[in-house]
């Protein structure tokens, strides 16, 4: 199914979250990529710019759960190294576009605790090589996001 966000929904979901009180996180598409294989900003930058415009207080993300990628439909197995390469890329546009702070969370790895798919990374290991690759940078986070599923009732 595609989805679209139009300028108009985007809207909506800022004015609500300013009449309430709430600060919106808005996770951008890190599987829009170019034909080598890093992330493509040209949509998220055009978004980035109409949030700045309107004066949205927005923190950002940059995909969700990358140790499941390539092993569900329509995506690319990301590695972490390259996600932290992304990331910088998201923080070097959020810098280059406005003079105020920002904030980036991520990577949203599930199940922490548990062994993943993605090749021979567990999904610790996984968000070890993401912070490590990352420090090259300084860091590529302001904060360490991860889902963690209750189905088993542990």
């Amino acid at each position: 199914v595609k989805f679209n966000l139009t300028q108009k929904d985007w809207d909506s979901v800022n004015e609500f979250a300013i009449k309430v009180d709430w600060k919106v996180l808005f996770g951008l598409n890190v599987q829009f990529r170019t034909s080598t294989g890093v992330w493509n900003s040209t949509n998220a930058a055009d978004m980035i710019r109409y949030t700045i415009q309107r004066g949205y207080q927005t923190a950002w993300a940059l995909g969700n759960e990358p140790t499941r990628f390539g092993h569900l439909p329509n995506t690319t197995a990301i590695a972490p190294q390259q996600l932290a390469d992304d990331f910088h890329t998201l923080n070097e546009l959020l810098t280059s576009l406005s003079k105020m702070g920002h904030f980036v969370s991520g990577p949203d790895i599930s199940k922490p605790n548990v062994s993943g798919p993605l090749r021979t990374h567990t999904h610790m290991q996984y968000l070890e090589s993401f912070l490590d690759a990352g420090s090259k940078y300084g860091g590529v986070v302001n904060a360490i996001t991860w889902h963690q599923y209750y189905v088993s009732g542990k």
